[in-house]
């Protein structure tokens, strides 16, 4: 499983950044919140896909680094989550 790829379709892209922001706004409405019907699979989702910073919670920051992360990949930036969450991107 993928840092970022929450819908399991092999791609990090405006889908998951969106999944991972609609996730993190129900669970601030104490609304139930779950990237996936299986209870198994959503919890590994959560800590392996989800958690982008690695801070043991779904934030709207996970949401935003996937979203930067996807718009370097749009205008073919060479990035990797490692660059991304060290600060070490090229902005332009």
């Amino acid at each position: 499983m993928d840092k970022g790829d929450v819908d399991l379709d092999s791609d990090v892209d405006i889908n998951d950044a969106y999944a991972i922001l609609l996730f993190y706004a129900n669970k601030q409405v104490n609304n139930p919140a779950s990237f996936h019907d299986d209870a198994e699979l959503n919890t590994c989702i959560i800590a392996q896909a989800a958690d982008i910073d690695e801070d043991g919670m779904i934030t709207i920051n996970d949401a935003y680094l996937t979203l930067c992360y996807y718009a370097h990949q749009q205008v073919g930036l060479d990035i990797t989550w490692e660059n991304l969450l060290s600060g070490r991107v090229d902005n332009y």
